[in-house]
């Protein structure tokens, strides 16, 4: 009877670590999709950057659209944006 005993524990044992195990593996599947999409974020917001250091050392004015959905003007923001002197930056 003690073989039985000792063999329905291992069993047991081998099913929680086989549980472990499976979610240990779907946490690092999630995690791995979470990284390929932040990566993809990342190298879009380098584009990003690149393309509005490029407008700056060009001096080309940049529209950034509001995130309000309303225009916003110099007086809004308290910046004169036609007087902006890019090399100061």
């Amino acid at each position: 009877m003690a073989l039985g005993d000792t063999r329905r524990k291992l069993e047991h044992l081998i099913e929680t670590y086989r549980k472990i195990i499976n979610d240990d593996n779907r946490l690092l599947m999630e995690q791995n999709k979470k990284i390929v999409g932040l990566e993809e974020e990342l190298k879009q917001a380098k584009h990003l950057i690149g393309l509005y250091e490029a407008c700056i050392n060009k001096g080309v004015k940049i529209d950034f659209p509001n995130s309000e959905g309303r225009e916003r003007t110099a007086d809004d923001t308290g910046i004169d944006t036609d007087n902006i002197d890019f090399p100061d930056f």
